[in-house]
C-alpha cells in the first residue's frame, strides 16, 4: 500500500548537497548525519592513488498537509524523474577582492577576463545544460556533463542513480584548464585564462506516485574542492553562519538555554580538532594541553553548571574573540585569520575570525551557568533509525555542517554569500531562477558593493547554475596553495591559519605510527614522535610561492590525506589523525633523515626486532633523492 492519500507534495532532501572533485573514477558518499565521517571504504584514495569522488545523494521525502516529512519516497512505488543544470562561471564573472558586505573593507571588482568583449565573455562560461536521468543504477555517457571553456572540452561530472532511484551527483576531476598550454598562474584567486571544473545548480524532480504526478520543492548541489582532512571540521562550520542568519529573520529559534553536548562541547572540540592540522593549535589546544577538550576530565569540569565553577567558565569563555570589536584581537581564538585579511589597517578586528553571535551569544549563557548540563544524555541513533523529520533535518544540515564557515577570503568551498538574507526562501532552501535560466553575468564593467547587494535587484536575490561557485578563486588549485598558516618568523608557533581542517598546514607523518606502536620505544622517544608535525605542502613548495601554486595545480592529487588512525600506545589518544596515502615517489625516495631515526630507535628493541628494523631502514634501488626546499611563502 503506497499510503498516497497522506503525501500532499513532495521534496528533494537536502536541500543543498555538497559533492567534491577528485581524480579517481571511485566514489564515496557526502554524511548524512552533521559530523559523521564519510565511509570510503577503506580509503579516501583508490589502489592507483587517486582522490576518489564525494558524491552527493538527493532523496525524495513525502509531505504532509503541513509541509511536514512523513517518509521517504523510492522508485519501488514510483517513477522519479531527476533533472540537475550544472555550471561554472567563475571565468566570466568578477573577481574576488573582499567579501562585499564588509562595509568599509568592501571593494569594486574588476571583471575576471576583461579582454573578452561582448558575446566573446561566452567563450568563459562552462554552461552545459541540463541533464535528466530516471530509475535504478542508471549511469554512462548520456549522464555526463562536459561544458566548453576557453575552446576546452570540460568534463564537470555525470548523474547516476542507485539500486532505490535516488539521485547521485558526482563532480569533475579536479582539472585546471589554461588557455594557453604551458601557462602559469599569477595570483592566489583571479587567474585570467584559467577554468576548472567546480560547478553547482538546481536539482529537480518529477515524481508519479499512486497515479497522481508531483513536481518535487527543487534542491541544489555544490561541486566542490577535495576534502584533505574528512571528518575534521572548522572552530566555525557553514552550518553556524547560516543558522546565526535564520536566527536574525525569525527561522531558527535556539532554546532558552543551550544544550552542553550539542551546542557547546562542539565549539570546543572543533577546536582541539585542528590540532591535527595546524601546529599552533596542537600547542595551544591539543592533546597534553590544558585546554585538550578532548580530555574527560576538563569536559567534565565545562559541563558543570554549578555557581562555584563560574569563574573557571568564565575565564574560558574571555578566550574567544567576540564579533565586533573596536580593534584586533590577535591573542584570541579561534587562532584563525578573518575575512579582512591583508587590510591595509592591521588593527582592523576583521583580519581575525570571530564567532558568530549566535556562537558567542551561546558560550555566554554558558558562562553565566544558563545551560543544560546534559552530558552523556543524547545517544548517537544511526540514521535508518531516525523518523522522517529527523532524517530530513539531518540530511539538510549534514553537507553545510562539512563546509566551512570562514574566513571568507574567498574561502575554499561556499563564501560570504551563503550569510545574505536575500539568498534564501526558506531553511536550507536557495530563492532559485526559473528553470534554464543562467544568471546574469554583466553587471557593468566593475561590481559595486551596492549593486551587489542591492535586495531588489541584485545578483543575490535569486540562484541558478553556477551561482555559487563564481565567487571562488580560479583556478581552486591557487587559493588552496596560498591559504597556509602563520610564517612570520617572529612567530612562536604556526597560527593563524586558514582552512586547517580543509586545506592542512602541519600534519603528523604515518611513519610516527609504527614507531609509537613499538613497546619498549623510550617515552621520551615517543613523545618526540607524537610532537613532530611536517608541513603538509612540502613536496610541492617548489622555491617560490609561484612554483606552489603551480604545482598544487599539476600535483594536487598525490598530496596525503588526513585520516582517522587507530594507535596502541597506552598514555596517547587511541585514535589520531594522521596523514597517508602521500604519494613519496613525488618528492623521491629514500628518506635518509627517516631512516636515520629508525636505526637509532632501534637500539630500544630486542636484538631480533632490532635487526629487522634496520634491515627494513636500508634505501631501496632507483628511488630517487627528496626533493627538497626550505623557503615559505603566504599570500
Amino acid at each position: 500500500m503506497t499510503q498516497t492519500s497522506t503525501i500532499h507534495s513532495v521534496a528533494i532532501y537536502p536541500g543543498i548537497g555538497i559533492a567534491r572533485v577528485g581524480n579517481s573514477d571511485a566514489y564515496f558518499l557526502a554524511p548524512d548525519l552533521p559530523g559523521e565521517i564519510p565511509s570510503a571504504n577503506g580509503s579516501f584514495k583508490d589502489p592507483d592513488g587517486k582522490v576518489k569522488r564525494q558524491a552527493a545523494r538527493f532523496r525524495i521525502y513525502g509531505l504532509d498537509e503541513n509541509g511536514i516529512p512523513v517518509r521517504e519516497i523510492t522508485a519501488s512505488e514510483a517513477t522519479i524523474t531527476w533533472r540537475v543544470e550544472l555550471a561554472n562561471l567563475k571565468a566570466g564573472w568578477y573577481q574576488f577582492i573582499n567579501a562585499m558586505d564588509l562595509g568599509g573593507l568592501s571593494k569594486t571588482a574588476p571583471k575576471r577576463n576583461a579582454g573578452f568583449q561582448g558575446e566573446e565573455r561566452n567563450q568563459l562560461v562552462l554552461t552545459p545544460g541540463s541533464k535528466s536521468i530516471s530509475g535504478t543504477d542508471q549511469f554512462g555517457t548520456d549522464f555526463e556533463f562536459h561544458g566548453s571553456c576557453l575552446s576546452q572540452d570540460v568534463y564537470m561530472g555525470e548523474l547516476r542513480t542507485d539500486e532505490d532511484g535516488r539521485l547521485l551527483v558526482l563532480g569533475g576531476h579536479g582539472q585546471a584548464y589554461p588557455a594557453q598550454p604551458g601557462a602559469r598562474p599569477i595570483t592566489f584567486a583571479n587567474n585570467d585564462g584559467w577554468c576548472d571544473d567546480v560547478s553547482d545548480g538546481p536539482v529537480r524532480a518529477t515524481v508519479t506516485l499512486g497515479g497522481q504526478t508531483f513536481e518535487a520543492e527543487p534542491a541544489y548541489v555544490v561541486v566542490t574542492p577535495p576534502n584533505f582532512a574528512p571528518g575534521l571540521h572548522g572552530p566555525l562550520t557553514m552550518l553556524d553562519v547560516v543558522h546565526n542568519l535564520y536566527q536574525d529573520m525569525g527561522w531558527w529559534v535556539p532554546g532558552l538555554e543551550p544544550s552542553f553536548e550539542k551546542d557547546v562541547l562542539p565549539i570546543f572540540q572543533r577546536l582541539t580538532a585542528n590540532q591535527w592540522v595546524n601546529n599552533g593549535v596542537f600547542m595551544a589546544f591539543g592533546y597534553g594541553s590544558p585546554l585538550n577538550f578532548e580530555d574527560p576530565d576538563l569536559i567534565a569540569k565545562l559541563s558543570d553548571a554549578s555557581e562555584e565553577n563560574q569563574p573557571f567558565r568564565q575565564r574560558i569563555f574571555e578566550l574567544f574573540r567576540p564579533p565586533t570589536a573596536d580593534q584586533r584581537m590577535e591573542a584570541y581564538a579561534p587562532p584563525f585569520y578573518g575575512d579582512g585579511f591583508g587590510e591595509a589597517n592591521p588593527d582592523d578586528f576583521l583580519n581575525d575570525l570571530p564567532l558568530t553571535p549566535l556562537m558567542y551569544q551561546t558560550l555566554q549563557q554558558w558562562a553565566a551557568g544558563a545551560f543544560v548540563p546534559d552530558l552523556g544524555q543524547h545517544e548517537n541513533i544511526p540514521f535508518q533509525e531516525l523518523d522522517a523529520l529527523q532524517q530530513c533535518e539531518a540530511l539538510n544540515q549534514a553537507g553545510l555542517y562539512d563546509c566551512l564557515g570562514g574566513p571568507f577570503h574567498p574561502g575554499i568551498e561556499l563564501t560570504w554569500v551563503m550569510r545574505r538574507a536575500e539568498m534564501w526562501a526558506a531553511p536550507y532552501r536557495l530563492k532559485l531562477l526559473p528553470e534554464g535560466e543562467i544568471p546574469q553575468l554583466d553587471w557593468g564593467t566593475v561590481l559595486y558593493p551596492a549593486i551587489c547587494l542591492n535586495p531588489e535587484s541584485g545578483p543575490l536575490i535569486a540562484s541558478g547554475p553556477g551561482s555559487l561557485t563564481r565567487w571562488m578563486g580560479v583556478p581552486w588549485h591557487t587559493d588552496e596553495a596560498s591559504c597556509a598558516s602563520g610564517y612570520d618568523p617572529h612567530f612562536y608557533v604556526s597560527t593563524p591559519s586558514f582552512w586547517a581542517a580543509r586545506v592542512p598546514n602541519q600534519v603528523m607523518n604515518d611513519a610516527a605510527v609504527p614507531a609509537l606502536e613499538q613497546p619498549d620505544l623510550p617515552e621520551l622517544q615517543a613523545m618526540k614522535r607524537f610532537s613532530y608535525r611536517q608541513d603538509w605542502y612540502r613536496d610541492i613548495q617548489g622555491s617560490s610561492y609561484y612554483d606552489r601554486i603551480n604545482n598544487m595545480i599539476h600535483e594536487w592529487w598525490e598530496l596525503g590525506i588526513i585520516e582517522p588512525t587507530p594507535v596502541q600506545r597506552e598514555g596517547y589518544p587511541s585514535v589520531m589523525w594522521v596523514e597517508s596515502g602521500r604519494n613519496e615517489a613525488l618528492t623521491g625516495s629514500p628518506d635518509y633523515s627517516l631512516q636515520l631515526v629508525e636505526k637509532a630507535e632501534a637500539f630500544s628493541q630486542p636484538q631480533k626486532v632490532r635487526m629487522k628494523l634496520l634491515a627494513s631502514a636500508q634505501p631501496e634501488e632507483g628511488r630517487k633523492l627528496p626533493r627538497r626546499v626550505y623557503n615559505q611563502w603566504n599570500r
